[in-house]
C-alpha cells in the first residue's frame, strides 16, 4: 500500500486495517511519522486512533505525541488519556503519568512536562522521575541532566505567560534554584529577562522579579534606556516601570514624537499612559498646555486623567491655579460639547461667584440647542437620529454641571437662590441647583416654592427626596405636615419611581405610622431598593419596635428570589440584622441555587450570625451535611465551634462518620471543628478513626 492509498484508508475510518498492516511491516509507520509531524488536528485525531490499536512498542515510540496531545482538543485529550491508560495499565490518568515517570523518559518529553508544570499530574510526575520531595530539589536534578538552558529557557518564557499562576509558579522555582547556578547558567537567565518583567501590574510579583534581578546582579543604567522603545512596546508595564524605579524623564522627551505617540494615535489606552507621564513632569505652564492638549483630543479616561491632574495643579499651584482658570474658561465658551464638559468639570474646582452671568446664559443656549437638535433629529437616516441623540444627551450632562457650579457658588458665598431670578431671567428653574443647595442648607432655598412646583409637576419630587432625605432632622413638625400633604397627592406616570421616592421621604421624616404604606408601595425595582435603604435607616435610628420588625421581614424574605442587585441587598440585611425566619429559605438556596462566591459568603454569615442569636437554628444544619454543599455547612459549624462549641456537641460523632466520606479539604474543617467541641477523652475515642 502506497502513501496516497494508506492516507486514503485513514480518512475513511478504516483504522483496525491499517494497524494490522503496520503489524505486518513496520515500514507504515513512517506514515504514522508524518501524521503526528504535521498540524492537521483531524489526522493527528485518526493517528491515535491507529495506535489505540497497536501494543505498548509502538505506543513508546509516539509517548511524546500523545503526551503533547493531553492538551489538546478534547477528543484528541480524551483517546490520548485512553491509550496512557491502556500503555500503563492504569486506571487514572495520574496513575498512568506516575507510571511513565519511572522509565527512563526522552529530553523532549522531559521539557513537555516542564511546560505543563502548573498541572498537579505533570508536577507530581517530574517529583516521581526525578526522585526528590520538593520542586527546587527535582530542578536540580534536570538541571544537572538535561540540557539546563532549554529549561531554564520554557521556566524564563513562562514569566510572559498571561497566566498569573503560572507566571507566578515558574517565578518561584527560579528563585528558589538561582543561587544553586553556575556562572553559565546565571548567564542563560540573564538573557532570557527583560526590564518590563519589572513592570508587571502585580505589586507582589514586582518584588519578585526585583528579588530574582538582585540575586542575578543585573543592573540597568536607567539614564541609558530608550524610554520611547520601551513604552512603544508594552506602554503599561513601561511606565509602571517608570514610576516604580523612579526614572526621571527628560523635558526634551515631551515632543512631537510623544504626542503623535500618545495622543494623535487616538487610542484611550495610549492616551491614558500618556497623561500618566506628563504627570511626572514639574508643574510648568508646558504641562499643563500638554494637559489641555488631551483634554482637547483625548478620550475616555484620559480625558478624565487630565481633568485630575489639572484640578490637583491648581490646588497646589497659586500662579497655575489662574492660568488653568482662565485657559479652562475659554475652552467652555466653545460649543465643542465634549471640551465644553471637561471644562466645565475643571471651573467646578473653583467655583467663583463671577461665573455666574456666563454660566446661566450657557444654559440657557444648550437648552435652546436640545430643542433645535431634536427638530433636526429625524431629518436624516439612523446613524443621524444616534447621533443627534449622543449631542443632546452631552447637552443634558453640560447643563447638569452648570446647575452643579452654580449650587457650589451658592453655598460657597452664602446666596440664596431665588435672588438669581432665574425664573424671571429664563422663564424656567435649575432645579438640580435646588436640589444640591437644599440638601446642604436648607435656608438658602424657598422649600414652600419648591413643594408648588412638585404638586403641579410630579416629577420634581425626586429633588424634594433628595432634600429630605439630607435634612431629616431640621425639617420641623409643620414642615414635615407640609411634605407629607404634597407627597400624598403627587401623581407620576411611572408608579414605581413614585413609590420609590415616596419611602424615601417616609422613612426620612420617620413617619413609623406609615409603615404599612411602605410595605405595600414596595413592588417595583425602585421601590424595592428604597425599601431596603429606608428600613436599614429605620433600625439604625431605632425608630422599629419588634412588632414592626416582625412585619417588614417576610418582604424583605420575598426580595431573596428578586434580581441580582435586590438580592445582594437582601442578603446584605440579613447579614446585618439576622432573623431565623429567612434560614429554611437561605439554606434551601444554597442547597439548590448556583450562587457566585459573594452570595455564598453572605449566605454562610447570615446563618452563623442567626445561630449566634437564635442558638436553636442549630438543628437546621443536618440535612446539608449529607448534601454536595457539605463544604459550607462544615464553615458554618467552624465558625459556629470558635464561638459557641457547646451548640455542636450533639454534632461530635456525625462529624467522624462524615470524615471518611469527605475530601481533603472538607476532612481539615472537620478536624478543625472537633478540635474546638471535644474533650481529651473523646479525642481518645475518635483517635482510630481521625487524628485529632
Amino acid at each position: 500500500m502506497d502513501r496516497e492509498e494508506f492516507l486514503k484508508n485513514l480518512k475513511r475510518g478504516k483504522y483496525n486495517k491499517l494497524a494490522n498492516l503496520i503489524y505486518k511491516d513496520k515500514y507504515y509507520l513512517t506514515y504514522l511519522d508524518e501524521i503526528f509531524i504535521s498540524n492537521n488536528k483531524d489526522d493527528i485525531r485518526r493517528g491515535l486512533l491507529i495506535l489505540k490499536r497497536l501494543n505498548n512498542e509502538i505506543i513508546e515510540r509516539y509517548l511524546y505525541y500523545i503526551l503533547r496531545g493531553l492538551n489538546d482538543k478534547r477528543m484528541i485529550a480524551k483517546i490520548s488519556e485512553e491509550i496512557l491508560k491502556k500503555y500503563s495499565n492504569k486506571e487514572t490518568l495520574e496513575e498512568a503519568l506516575l507510571e511513565i515517570s519511572k522509565k527512563k523518559l526522552s529530553d523532549r518529553i522531559i521539557y513537555l512536562f516542564i511546560e505543563n508544570i502548573g498541572q498537579s499530574i505533570f508536577l507530581k510526575s517530574i517529583l516521581k522521575y526525578t526522585k526528590t520531595d520538593s520542586v527546587e530539589e527535582s530542578f536540580k536534578v534536570l538541571l544537572k541532566n538535561y540540557n539546563s538552558e532549554e529549561i531554564l529557557k520554557i521556566l524564563c518564557n513562562k514569566l510572559y505567560s498571561q497566566n498569573k499562576k503560572e507566571k507566578e509558579f515558574a517565578l518561584n522555582i527560579l528563585l528558589n534554584i538561582v543561587d544553586s547556578l553556575d556562572e553559565n547558567q546565571r548567564n542563560i537567565l540573564r538573557k532570557y529577562l527583560n526590564i518590563l518583567l519589572l513592570g508587571d501590574d502585580s505589586k507582589k510579583l514586582y518584588n519578585k522579579f526585583k528579588q530574582l534581578f538582585d540575586k542575578l546582579n543585573i543592573e540597568f543604567n536607567y539614564n541609558e534606556i530608550d524610554i520611547m522603545s520601551l513604552l512603544k512596546s508594552d506602554g503599561k508595564k513601561a511606565l509602571n516601570l517608570i514610576l516604580r524605579e523612579n526614572i526621571k524623564i527628560p523635558s526634551s522627551f515631551y515632543n512631537r514624537e510623544f504626542l503623535r505617540e500618545f495622543l494623535y494615535g487616538k487610542d484611550e489606552d495610549r492616551q491614558f499612559i500618556g497623561v500618566k507621564l506628563i504627570s511626572l513632569m514639574n508643574d510648568t505652564k508646558n504641562k499643563v498646555e500638554l494637559l489641555f492638549k488631551f483634554l482637547n483630543y483625548g478620550y475616555g479616561k484620559a480625558k478624565t486623567a487630565s481633568i485630575k491632574e489639572l484640578k490637583k495643579i491648581a490646588k497646589n499651584d497659586e500662579d497655575l491655579r489662574n492660568f488653568i482658570e482662565t485657559k479652562a474658561l475659554k475652552y467652555a465658551k466653545k460649543m465643542d460639547l465634549g471640551l465644553k464638559i471637561s471644562s466645565l468639570r475643571i471651573l467646578k474646582e473653583f467655583s467663583r461667584r463671577d461665573y455666574l452671568p456666563f454660566l446661566i446664559n450657557e444654559h440657557s443656549r444648550l437648552r435652546d440647542l436640545i430643542l433645535t437638535l431634536d427638530e433636526e433629529k429625524y431629518m436624516g437616516g439612523f446613524r443621524h437620529m444616534l447621533m443627534i441623540e449622543n449631542e443632546i444627551k452631552k447637552c443634558k450632562v453640560a447643563m447638569d454641571l452648570i446647575e452643579e457650579i452654580v449650587a457650589e457658588i451658592c453655598l460657597k458665598y452664602e446666596i440664596h437662590y431665588s435672588s438669581l431670578r432665574l425664573s424671571e431671567k429664563l422663564g424656567y428653574e435649575f432645579y438640580k441647583t435646588i436640589a444640591n443647595i437644599g440638601s446642604k442648607n436648607l435656608n438658602l432655598i424657598n422649600i414652600y416654592e419648591l413643594l408648588r412646583d412638585v404638586m403641579y409637576n410630579g416629577e420634581l419630587i425626586i429633588y424634594l427626596t433628595e432634600i429630605v432625605s439630607n435634612n431629616s432632622k431640621e425639617i420641623d413638625d409643620k414642615l414635615s405636615e407640609e411634605i407629607l400633604k404634597v407627597v400624598e397627592n403627587v401623581e407620576l406616570e411611572n408608579k414605581d419611581v413614585l413609590n420609590a421616592n415616596k419611602i424615601i421621604i417616609y422613612s426620612s421624616l420617620n413617619r413609623i405610622d406609615k409603615i404599612g404604606e411602605i410595605i405595600n408601595m414596595a413592588v417595583g425595582y425602585s421601590s424595592k431598593l428604597a425599601f431596603i435603604t429606608a428600613i436599614k435607616k429605620l433600625i439604625d435610628n431605632n425608630m422599629l419596635n419588634d412588632e414592626k420588625i416582625n412585619l417588614i421581614i417576610p418582604k424583605i424574605a420575598e426580595i431573596l428570589y428578586d434580581s441580582k442587585k435586590l438580592r445582594l441587598m437582601a442578603l446584605e440585611f440579613f447579614e446585618k440584622y439576622p432573623n431565623e425566619i429567612v434560614v429554611p429559605i437561605i439554606l434551601n438556596e444554597i442547597e439548590k441555587s448556583k450562587c457566585n462566591n459573594r452570595e455564598y459568603k453572605l449566605m454562610m454569615n447570615i446563618i452563623t450570625n442567626t445561630i449566634f442569636k437564635y442558638p436553636h437554628t442549630i438543628n437546621k444544619l443536618k440535612n446539608l451535611l449529607n448534601t454536595d454543599k457539605r463544604n459550607i455547612c462544615l464553615n458554618i459549624m467552624l465558625k459556629v465551634s470558635e464561638k459557641m462549641p457547646e451548640l455542636l456537641r450533639d454534632y461530635i460523632y456525625i462529624l467522624a462518620s462524615q470524615y471518611t466520606l469527605s475530601d481533603d479539604e472538607d476532612k481539615k474543617l472537620i478536624t478543625k471543628i472537633l478540635k474546638n467541641i471535644t474533650t481529651e477523652d473523646e479525642r481518645k475515642i475518635l483517635k482510630p478513626i481521625i487524628k485529632i
